[in-house]
């Protein structure tokens, strides 16, 4: 019989919440104390300014979140682009990457983590490097937004790399097979 790892999409927006401030925390807490206050309201004010771009990018970002996933299980998972379902729930408005086949636990953990790495914790860093408030506060955002990728992650941490996981058709997570 096989063994579940998923969670509602009600109960991971729940745990979302104390994952979510406490990345707040970490990123945006870091870049303030580094730069300052008149840096960080500085950048804050560029914003403003630029909020249809960034909308934009929010978007494109978004697709680009659930590419990397799909991607991710092709590199890694060896999977076809054929067992692979890319779509949007229009209810919730978001985008969504599905492998309908089995791939290794290890496969599946990189690609949960691949656009959390990518799209968030790179550019938060090259932020802190670069003393730029846009790329900081864009790669929090994308850092926030795989928060369902990070407690699926905490649920298969101690599941064997070799084993088969295959990711549920409707909760959040996947089942060993």
């Amino acid at each position: 019989m096989p063994k579940n790892y998923t969670m509602s999409a009600w109960k991971v927006n729940l745990w979302a919440i104390p994952l979510s401030l406490l990345q707040l925390l970490v990123c945006f807490a870091a870049f303030y104390w580094m730069l300052g206050n008149e840096k960080w309201l500085q950048g804050l004010g560029s914003l403003y300014l630029s909020i249809p771009w960034f909308m934009l990018i929010l978007l494109l970002g978004s697709l680009a979140h659930e590419l990397l996933h799909a991607l991710g299980f092709i590199i890694f998972g060896r999977v076809k682009m054929s067992d692979l379902k890319l779509g949007i729930i229009w209810r919730y408005l978001t985008p969504y990457a599905h492998c309908r086949v089995a791939v290794s636990a290890r496969a599946y953990r990189i690609a949960l983590l691949l656009p959390y790495i990518l799209l968030g914790v790179l550019p938060v860093i090259f932020s802190y490097l670069l003393s730029l408030v846009w790329l900081n506060i864009y790669g929090t955002i994308f850092c926030l937004l795989a928060g369902g990728d990070l407690l699926v992650f905490w649920l298969i941490r101690h599941v064997p790399s070799q084993y088969k996981l295959l990711d549920h058709p409707s909760l959040c997570g996947c089942q060993k097979v």
